[in-house]
């Protein structure tokens, strides 16, 4: 995909093992059957250092509102870009985990998926992805 880094590739072992302990639910299963894996640093780099930590921290707050027994086995399943907007794929939700999810897409949508400045628009030279004027050149 066009020179695009996710969280992984920029964040240091030390932030991104910091942020699964402040949000356990980051963990799970990769697609590979990676166990401990963190779905956090997947997240393009751009909408990590635009709105990850509050992302985070939205996501928290929602899944407070389930029940005990669905906060204990609450899981994301994928993070990821698709057709320029975050995906972020879950085993269940609520109206409040969805209405998180909802506007993190809207706003994915119009932040740098590289940097994370305003996108200006959106490029599709075989991949949709929003871009500011800088990061298109």
């Amino acid at each position: 995909m066009i020179g695009l880094n996710n969280a992984q590739s920029e964040f240091s072992d030390e932030y991104l093992q910091d942020v699964s302990m402040r949000y356990p639910w980051v963990i799970g299963t990769s697609l590979y059957g990676e166990k401990h894996y963190n779905w956090y640093s997947n997240m393009p780099i751009g909408w990590a250092l635009a709105f990850g930590e509050q992302f985070l921290s939205d996501m928290d707050s929602a899944i407070k509102t389930l029940s005990q027994e669905e906060q204990g086995s609450f899981a994301i399943l994928q993070i990821k870009e698709k057709f320029g907007i975050l995906r972020v794929y879950v085993n269940f939700r609520n109206k409040n985990i969805q209405n998180v999810l909802d506007t993190y897409e809207d706003i994915s949508e119009k932040t740098c998926i590289r940097c994370g400045s305003s996108a200006t628009h959106t490029t599709t030279c075989g991949w949709i992805i929003p871009l500011c004027d800088n990061c298109d050149k």
